[in-house]
């Protein structure tokens, strides 16, 4: 498996409504690009460019789930790691909510009182100690902060945000070329100059056909993405295309950090025959279990399907573990929608639950299969979970290192 890790850049205002339909007078457009709408980008730069859609080529990137494309985050210029959803164990204050500013810097009555990790205190039902935020006598509630997160070269937190505006236009009538009485509309977009990161997952065998098409569509400047692409809007260059060694830019492989910290310690009454560890959804995914139901949860039903799904163990593992249960989560769901197979313009073909991006979940399993349950977990981060993974759905990170202290960053 080949990681590439991909920043984007955009050359005019960007809108990437989450629905067609305006809400409180205007269509809001999403804070991210979700990894369909990359994939589908790519995909028509290159047919722009001339190359069939019935090439072998063209379809080992789009029809053979080979290249799985990821959603993109935005980042900022100081940052040096990935962009990474907050997870809802991130807990602020309510009134200056946000990361402690860097080190070196004045104080000031307006700076951010810091951003807590909660995982180990909810397992231990501990977390009323961090209900209230303790700077200099604050004394306010915290709350989940929500948003996204990346790290600076010295080591410090920032919240990576765009620049918005709005955009108010009127639609033309076809019949008078004239202004559409009474079609008024405003959509919200970001800014030129804003930019992205993600990342595209490739199979050994397709690494060479993704890699030349990525660097194609960055030498023309192709890339349209979002709404309002005939009035100027949605121009995007691609600025690097760089080859990731790690998991989603992590420096530290899975075997020396799937157990830490110890989850185990902090769960009342476990089993010692039973370890813990920790998964957190770097994408939103789409979870069923067998009988197509929804779950926004990795229970048993979840992981049953994964297991059937996540191939055959690799050499010297007769089977999967079948000791995995699921024991905590921090969860939320919402609607996606699926517009591949529309019948008609502007319609959905279908809506699914998604379970949120951020969501952290605790699972515990037997620890005479722990070599069995590394080797999943393995598979599972290089493939994800649930469906559409194509689209960037379902990426995963088994013991992320946002988990492993309990101090105010």
């Amino acid at each position: 498996m080949i990681v590439y890790r991909l920043t984007l850049r955009t050359r005019s205002p960007l809108v990437l409504a989450s629905r067609q339909a305006a809400q409180g007078g205007a269509t809001r457009s999403r804070d991210y690009i979700p990894g369909s709408v990359l994939r589908g980008a790519l995909a028509g730069a290159l047919l722009r460019a001339g190359h069939s859609s019935d090439s072998a080529w063209f379809q080992t990137l789009f029809s053979q789930e080979l290249v799985r494309y990821g959603c993109l985050y935005p980042t900022e210029e100081e940052a040096v790691t990935a962009t990474w959803p907050l997870p809802p164990t991130a807990w602020s204050c309510k009134i200056q909510s946000g990361f402690l500013p860097q080190q070196g810097t004045l104080p000031s009555p307006e700076d951010a009182h810091g951003v807590l990790d909660t995982l180990v205190s909810q397992l231990a039902h501990t977390w009323l100690k961090h209900e209230r935020c303790q700077h200099d006598g604050c004394g306010s509630l915290r709350e989940p902060l929500g948003g996204y997160y990346a790290q600076r070269e010295d080591g410090s937190y920032l919240q990576p945000t765009h620049s918005r505006r709005l955009i108010t236009r009127t639609a033309i009538s076809g019949r008078w070329g004239s202004a559409r009485h009474g079609s008024l509309h405003t959509v919200e977009a970001i800014e030129d100059g804003q930019a992205f990161v993600g990342f595209v997952h490739v199979a050994d065998s397709a690494a060479q056909d993704a890699r030349r098409a990525l660097q194609q569509v960055r030498d023309t400047g192709a890339l349209r993405l979002g709404l309002g692409l005939s009035r100027g809007l949605g121009q995007v260059d691609i600025s690097s295309i760089d080859e990731e060694e790690g998991h989603l830019g992590l420096a530290q492989p899975l075997s020396e950090r799937w157990r830490v910290p110890d989850l185990s310690q902090h769960i009342s009454g476990l089993s010692a025959e039973r370890f813990a560890f920790s998964i957190t959804l770097y994408s939103d995914a789409i979870l069923l279990d067998d009988f197509g139901r929804y779950q926004v949860a990795l229970n048993e039903e979840a992981w049953r399907r994964i297991l059937r799904y996540a191939g055959q163990p690799p050499a010297g593992l007769a089977n999967w573990p079948q000791s995995i249960r699921y024991h905590w989560g921090a969860t939320a769901a919402h609607p996606v929608y699926n517009w591949r197979f529309a019948p008609g313009w502007g319609k959905r073909s279908s809506e699914e639950l998604a379970v949120t991006r951020g969501s952290v979940f605790v699972c515990t399993a037997l620890r005479q299969e722990e070599a069995a349950v590394l080797a999943l977990l393995e598979r599972l981060e290089a493939t994800g979970i649930g469906r559409r993974r194509a689209e960037g759905f379902g990426q995963i990170v088994v013991g992320h290192p946002w988990h492993r202290e309990e101090v105010l960053r």
